[in-house]
């Protein structure tokens, strides 16, 4: 390398000027080459290394230190390398207050700062706000709410006056009255009822409590709706072999007008317009919605509702908008249509189902059944999806509603007075004493093949067969698959933890299903896979039970080669059977039986279905359960067994050693 001394030659020979700290320009090709005088220094410098005493560790330092100065020689970097200055960590974001106005002289002669970041927002990529709902004061609306709520096998409606802390009751516990309507005046409430041995259409005036039968039939007739003028109902009727919709005077008499349509046809909705009826359609293995104009008789869709099936269509006041629930997801949705321009997908009015409109159109009431046990009306804008409604929990299995303008007499009628007296609880839902040891095992008369249940559920379990039998005229719980399972009795590996163990849980007949007296039909919660149980009556009369109104599971399906089919683990029936039906599902969770979700796997996995099987736990996790019937040592001590290849000690078995090798196949 060059020496900075002056007047020392370079590799040419010619005099070079003395060199400043850092190499620019064409001098930087010096560097690759060792001139003579770099060699004399080199050996000065040598020898005066020799001549001290030189640790290891200086010679390296040493070298190192030649090494990058050479290196920054090349790069054009300064021998000494600058002293860093710490320098303060500029903000991310200056405060425009800060920066000079535009114009001003502020700062003037400086360099002006460079302007910090800011972000922005191009036109129409705007963030989307969620607002957040105002509560709306469910009590302070006008009017009065009929609700059809089911407790413990039993149906009733209540009268609800908006700001009472209360409702009433509208008829007696027992009569199994339901499907509330009220009259356009809100003087007359229309509802079905079983209270004379079958399912006809009746009408209650709430001033005098006088009842008018309407219908007079042994098929099935229900969810009656009023026309405009009050002069009219329309209402599903069951003709023997599917469901139709029906017009007959609200005075009573026969129907004028059916529809003759060869699929079944239900809920029906009046519009307020007065010439259309729109009702749901089951056709293709789908539900839809339908309108027929009462002027030529012609049915048509109702344009732009597509997606899953479609339940409880529902007029706003002034018939311009028409409100819907799915059941998508796992969940029910409910939808509001604009009629006066369907062009439009329909809007999307939050979660519930059975909708109802606020007299003045401007509020939607729907219902959420949380559990067997009780639900929520909630309320909520039309048109506004609303994330956090305003509810209203009521107790039991709301089964219709209904929002008239018009308050009930005041002072209440003495026949509306005597139906308040407080009514005795039923003992249908007895509840057993739970605790370590506290049940046995208690046999039951019934064909199972072991005919035992804990005595923590045997009463539950007698009430149950006992109602069931009652409604479909039959022992449908005098044959079991299953009842309790001991724990001699092997099961799967994946249900060796199964509450039939505990003595808490049954399984019903699976042949009841092969045989045409049980249809099953899918009803997901979220995420879970359940399945609702009809019980086919013995009377199919109309005295018993009443139509399906959806599709059956045919699980058989996944065997008809389809590859569809069998990935879904089977498919809907072509048509909704015939004949009259109760809802076992609904009976028994009323009762405190809990129905039980598939597993993942139940699309090609038969056992893991599991619509058969229902329990009651009382809170009470397996362990527990099982410690109410056995002793711990009994369910948790582990099955000795020897161990198949003896552990290797330095005393015991060695592995044998292998003298040649495996050769490998050929």
């Amino acid at each position: 390398m060059h020496s900075a001394t002056p007047g020392r030659e370079g590799a040419r020979g010619e005099k070079t000027p003395a060199r400043k700290e850092q190499l620019t320009g064409p001098s930087r090709r010096a560097c690759v080459q060792v001139g003579p005088s770099e060699g004399s220094d080199r050996a000065s410098r040598d020898s005066d290394l020799r001549q001290r005493d030189l640790r290891p560790g200086r010679v390296v330092v040493a070298f190192v230190s030649l090494l990058g100065t050479l290196l920054a020689g090349c790069l054009g970097a300064a021998p000494t390398p600058p002293k860093l200055i710490p320098q303060a960590k500029p903000p991310l974001l200056t405060p425009m207050a800060a920066l000079p106005a535009p114009g001003s002289t502020a700062g003037a002669g400086k360099t002006p700062p460079a302007p910090s970041p800011t972000a922005t927002i191009a036109a129409g990529t705007e963030s989307p706000t969620l607002a957040v709902p105002t509560p709306i004061n469910l009590y302070g609306q006008p009017g009065t709410l009929a609700l059809a709520v089911e407790r413990l096998g039993e149906t009733q409606i209540l009268a609800w006056p908006l700001g009472s802390p209360k409702p009433l009751i509208l008829s007696d516990p027992g009569k199994e009255d339901r499907d509330p309507a009220f009259s356009p005046d809100g003087g007359t409430l229309a509802f079905a009822s079983h209270r004379d041995g079958s399912w006809n259409i009746y009408t209650l005036d709430l001033l005098s409590g006088q009842v008018t039968r309407v219908t007079n039939s042994l098929d099935y007739d229900g969810h009656p709706t009023w026309s405009p003028d009050g002069k009219w109902l329309a209402y599903e009727h069951y003709a023997r072999e599917h469901l139709a919709v029906c017009i007959s005077p609200s005075s009573g008499g026969p129907p004028v007008w059916c529809d003759s349509d060869s699929v079944p046809d239900f809920s029906p909705a009046w519009s307020p317009l007065g010439r259309q009826i729109a009702f749901v359609s089951e056709r293709d293995g789908k539900a839809e919605l339908l309108a027929v104009n009462l002027d030529n008789l012609q049915e048509s869709p109702i344009a732009n509702t597509p997606g899953p099936d479609q339940e409880s269509p529902a007029y706003s006041p002034d018939g311009k908008q028409l409100a819907y629930s799915v059941q998508k997801d796992g969940y029910h949705w409910v939808y509001v249509l604009n009629l006066s321009d369907p062009s439009p997908a329909p809007t999307l009015a939050g979660q519930g189902a059975q909708p109802a409109w606020s007299p003045n159109g401007q509020l939607l009431l729907t219902t959420y059944q949380n559990s067997p046990a009780g639900g929520y009306l909630q309320v909520s804008m039309a048109g506004q999806p609303s994330l956090g409604p305003t509810v209203l929990p009521v107790p039991g299995n709301l089964g219709g509603i209904s929002w008239t303008a018009a308050s009930l007499p005041n002072p209440l009628p003495g026949w509306l007075q005597s139906l308040q007296a407080p009514s005795t609880p039923s003992a249908m839902a007895t509840l057993t004493a739970v605790g370590p040891m506290g049940g046995k095992l208690v046999p039951l008369n019934v064909n199972a093949p072991d005919p035992r249940l804990s005595s923590s559920v045997v009463d539950r379990f007698n009430n149950l067969r006992s109602e069931i039998r009652k409604e479909v005229g039959w022992d449908f719980l005098g044959t079991l698959d299953s009842a309790y399972v001991g724990l001699a009795t092997p099961l799967p590996p994946t249900e060796e933890l199964s509450w039939l163990r505990t003595g808490r849980s049954f399984a019903v007949s699976r042949d009841a299903a092969a045989k045409g007296w049980l249809e099953i039909v899918p009803d997901p919660v979220g995420q879970n896979q359940f399945w609702r149980l009809y019980v086919r009556t013995a009377a199919q009369d109309g005295t018993q039970g009443e139509p399906l109104h959806a599709l059956p599971w045919d699980f058989q399906a996944r065997s008809s080669g389809t590859p569809s089919e069998y990935d879904a683990g089977g498919a809907p029936l072509a048509s909704i059977p015939q004949g009259y039906y109760a809802d076992f599902t609904e009976l028994a969770e009323e009762l405190g039986w809990q129905r039980v979700p598939s597993d993942a796997n139940w699309r090609d996995y038969y056992p893991g279905i599991r619509y058969w099987e229902f329990r009651i736990t009382d809170g009470l996790d397996w362990m527990s359960a099982m410690n109410e019937i056995l002793p711990p040592s009994e369910f948790l001590t582990p099955t000795p067994s020897s161990t198949p290849t003896p552990l290797p000690y330095w005393w015991g078995p060695r592995p044998t050693d292998t003298r040649w090798p495996t050769l490998p196949p050929y």
